[in-house]
């Protein structure tokens, strides 16, 4: 089999954040500190609603963290206003694959990767993702629509197979991508609460 392949996709702002969320939530370290503020949240939520004749600012402190800390991860906010302010990011990638290597080429950049800067793939259902060998919290994403036909997503993975580990798949993602008015509003109804809680902090 003549193992090279060419394709190109342009990036837009969804692919970012689904890859953003995407690998985020696939790390363990995410996933503990998800559920542990999860359960400080709701430990502060039971004890509000116990102890409410005798409320103290300081039981809204758990009520903040585990909110502020998801929205980060599903709602990222800083990315997208990245994306949005660059061109670089959503201009055409051109990808050419074969037993040495990858070259991606753009408008304003060339660059030549050989299998060894990645340490593993994964697929979701909408991307591959090949995680660098030096950050494994950052990948690069492949759109499956980038593909001409499924014969050549499949002689993809076939390639891959041939030089990456593969690794495990992730089943879900977060497909949504939420306006930028839903994104500033939630940030400063945040803010606003906890400004809300230093006023009352002070005022006790």
């Amino acid at each position: 089999m003549d193992n090279k392949l060419t394709f190109s996709f342009i990036p837009t702002k969804e692919d970012y954040v689904r890859t953003f969320r995407t690998v985020s939530l696939r790390q363990t370290v995410t996933r503990l500190v998800i559920v542990i503020t999860g359960l400080f949240f709701l430990s502060g939520l039971v004890t509000l609603i116990l102890l409410w004749p005798r409320f103290n600012p300081i039981m809204v402190i758990p009520l903040v963290f585990f909110p502020i800390y998801v929205l980060s991860v599903i709602f990222p906010f800083r990315l997208v206003k990245q994306v949005e302010s660059n061109e670089r990011f959503t201009t055409e990638i051109k990808w050419e694959i074969d037993d040495t290597g990858t070259i991606l080429r753009t408008k304003f950049t060339e660059s030549k990767l050989d299998w060894g800067t990645f340490s593993e793939y994964f697929e979701s259902s909408s991307y591959f993702y090949l995680v660098y060998s030096t950050n494994k919290n950052m990948s690069q994403f492949i759109p499956k629509k980038a593909f001409n036909s499924q014969d050549q997503e499949k002689q993809f993975r076939l390639i891959l197979d041939e030089h990456i580990q593969r690794g495990k798949n992730v089943s879900r993602e977060i497909s949504w991508v939420p306006p930028k008015s839903l994104i500033l509003g939630s940030v400063y109804g945040l803010l606003f609460i906890c400004i809300v809680f230093l006023v009352v902090l002070q005022l006790k």
